[in-house]
This record gives structure tokens, sequence and C-alpha cells, in this order.
């Protein structure tokens, strides 16, 4: 009995489309020439994106939040201007003002924080400009 039950496992059974075969499109990147497609893609991608007027929310090395004007601000991950750190210790600095990431030196800032309750209003960046939503 024991036997035949360890057999039962051991057979295949069907993936589903786990293991489906991609089709040529979705290969076609690997070929030199689709290599060379794929690259041209995303030269356009970047220099549409990239406009060097354009304000990044970003922190610097020491993790001060760099707003759009070029201030400076030491602002914690909760996006409470009043907090002075209530985050646990950062792995890599140190600091209280880090949440899941480091601050220092980071290349983008949390634009809000979405609390998973029925009545919490999402916590917006109080120094990011944010757009409208058509709702």
């Amino acid at each position: 009995m024991k036997l035949l039950r360890i057999v039962r496992e051991l057979q295949f059974s069907h993936p589903g489309d786990s293991a489906v075969i991609p089709s040529e499109d979705a290969c076609s990147f690997l070929t030199e020439e689709g290599h060379r497609v794929l690259l041209a893609r995303l030269k356009k991608n970047e220099e549409e994106d990239e406009d060097p007027d354009e304000y990044h929310p970003h922190h610097d090395r020491e993790g001060y939040f760099v707003t759009g004007d070029g201030r400076h601000i030491r602002l914690c991950d909760c996006l409470s201007i009043n907090c002075t750190g209530c985050h646990v210790p950062c792995k890599q600095c140190h600091s209280r003002y880090c949440g899941y990431v480091c601050q220092r030196g980071r290349d983008f800032a949390p634009e809000k924080i979405e609390i998973d309750a029925d009545d919490a209003e999402p916590i917006y960046h109080p120094f990011i400009f944010r757009k409208k939503s058509k709702t």
C-alpha cells in the first residue's frame, strides 16, 4: 500500500500552461537581429523618458529628501513632516527614518502610503506634486 502511494506521487502530473513552449515572437530577442530591435526600442524609450529639466524625487548621500527647488529635508518614510523617526533602525545606516529601503542615495521616494483599513485615507508625500485622478 505504501509503495503504491509513493509510485503515485512520482507519476507525471500535467503542469498546465506553465510548460507551454513560447512562440517565435517571444524568443525573437534571442537572435542577433531581434536583440538589435530590442536595444533600439529600449534606447527610444530612454530618450522619451529622459528630460533633463524634469524633477525626479530622490534622496542625497546623507538620506535627506531633495525637493524640486533643491532644498534638503529630513523626512521619515511615514511621510509625516514632524516625525523624528518611527521605523526600526536601518541595517545600512542605522537611521530610524528609513523604511523598507535605506534612504541614503535612494533614487526614488514613496508617493503615498496606503493603510489596509476601511476608513483610512492614503497619506501623500508632502513635497511631491501629485496629479489629480479622474474619478
